[in-house]
């Protein structure tokens, strides 16, 4: 099975997804609107020009600029400092912009005035302190448990620099601040870097906010709007460098494919029957990336309407699969469907967070019904219908249908499970396979199924036949 790649817009980093690791920032340094106690000996938010705040309130504020403690390389770019954003943003190059709200509505990407910026979670965060400010409620009740912070952290070459906002919440009108967000932001001395979302309770702006980055208003992506799923993680990284290379393409094929193969078959599978399909990811020359780590989104489709990204997803098929470099390039996923698809394609998205590459299998497949139940109907003994059932297997048992009359015939599939698979809509072929009366001399006649119509999983013909007196019996394939 093939997969086509879709085109998409690149930009100087992907991303893929990577497992969630919090650092602890409890005893990291924190910013506030003073400088001294509980927050930094040297740096604070700042009542600048554009921030709309007015100190103690740490709303919509920006922080002095904060020296990395190591060189952090940012879209071909040194730099060794950085301010902080209190709405969920960081930026280089000593830039002042300050702004407020959600940057869905203010600032947006791509902005001239944000370049070289990275927004983890751009909404209207609010970490100011309850105890700090009359007159306003809100969450962030003790600074032990909301706040920003940043720190340097490791030794080289291997040093890397965290932003941490905290269980800070959402600012919502002009007396209140609701919800609670953990995020945090990691640069890495190799010039990667990670965004990681903890827990939220999320407020009523959650599902505008930006996330993404901005080098220059040609060089960004916004990968997502709105809060990512609770404790995930996402790595950005500049593809190929330090010998890291992202998938081009993936194929798949059923599990019992040869070992190291790269291209393979899916055959029909069965409603109800769990059945396994292997994924490998293959780098621009075809080759299995057998180091590859990272998640991919795989689900079935219907493609009925023959357009990959647009295909309709079948059932709750959709699962986030996840490689490690011990799987070497090849790994299992399971799938049980329990309705009946005539025109099914895998696809695969990569990665999970703003999926660059959309791919579906050239090899449709179809998922059948387990099992076919027949039964012969008539309105009366020389019309087709569905008012008797035609089961009688005695030479006294009632009704009967006249010989060469035409009468009903329909078959319901199901799954292994016994559930009817509404999605069946194919023609059953009908075969005489015994004749049971009478008992002595029996002789087959000629019987047609006639022409079926589908409709709920069930077949009807209105135009069966049969030209010979007696009981016989017939299956459905």
């Amino acid at each position: 099975m093939w997969f086509h790649v879709l085109p998409s817009w690149a930009g100087t980093y992907a991303s893929q997804s990577v497992p969630y690791e919090w650092i602890d920032a409890s005893k990291h340094t924190k910013l506030g609107p003073t400088i001294g106690g509980i927050y930094s000996s040297k740096y604070q938010f700042r009542d600048t020009v554009g921030c709309e705040t007015k100190l103690p309130s740490i709303d919509d504020t920006l922080s002095d600029e904060i020296p990395l403690g190591f060189t952090f390389t940012y879209g071909g770019v040194k730099f060794t400092s950085v301010r902080i954003m209190s709405n969920g943003r960081i930026q280089f190059n000593n830039n002042t912009t300050c702004g407020f709200g959600s940057p869905v509505t203010q600032l947006p990407y791509p902005i001239a005035s944000l370049n070289y910026s990275m927004r983890i979670y751009g909404n209207d965060l609010d970490p100011s302190l309850q105890s700090e400010v009359t007159d306003y409620k809100t969450t962030c009740n003790a600074r032990d448990t909301c706040y920003v912070s940043f720190a340097s952290l490791g030794t080289a070459p291997d040093r890397s620099f965290a932003v941490t906002w905290s269980n800070v919440p959402e600012w919502t009108t002009l007396s209140s601040a609701s919800g609670g967000y953990n995020l945090q932001l990691i640069l890495q001395e190799n010039g990667e870097f990670f965004y990681h979302y903890g827990s939220a309770k999320r407020g009523p702006a959650s599902e505008l906010a930006q996330v993404g980055w901005q080098v220059d208003t040609k060089d960004y992506a916004v990968s997502a709007i709105g809060f990512p799923k609770d404790f995930t993680a996402f790595r950005f990284y500049i593809p190929g460098l330090g010998g890291d290379t992202p998938p081009s393409r993936f194929n798949g094929f059923d599990s019992s494919t040869a070992a190291g193969a790269i291209t393979g078959v899916i055959k029909t599978k069965v409603a109800g029957s769990a059945f396994k399909l292997d994924v490998i990811p293959l780098d621009i020359s075809n080759k299995i990336l057998t180091q590859f780590n990272g998640d991919i989104v795989v689900e079935l489709v219907n493609d009925e309407g023959g357009s990959c990204s647009k295909d309709p997803i079948i059932g709750a098929s959709t699962q986030v699969l996840t490689f490690k470099a011990t799987d070497k390039g090849r790994k299992t996923v399971v799938f049980t469907e329990n309705d009946a698809w005539q025109n099914v394609r895998l696809r695969v998205k990569y990665p999970t967070f703003n999926p660059t590459v959309i791919v579906c299998s050239s090899d449709n497949f179809a998922i059948r019904p387990a099992s076919l139940s027949g039964i012969a109907k008539d309105a009366d003994w020389t019309t087709a219908g569905t008012t008797r059932t035609l089961s009688a297997n005695t030479a006294s048992g009632t009704p009967f249908h006249k010989a060469g009359q035409p009468f009903t015939l329909l078959a319901t599939a199901y799954n292994t499970a016994s559930t009817l698979t509404a999605g069946y809509n194919g023609s059953p072929v009908a075969s005489l396979t015994s004749c049971l009366l009478p008992t002595s001399g029996c002789t087959n006649g000629v019987f047609s199924a006639g022409v079926f119509s589908n409709s709920g999983g069930t077949a009807t013909s209105n135009t069966a036949s049969y030209s010979e007196v007696g009981a016989i019996t017939a299956t459905f394939s």
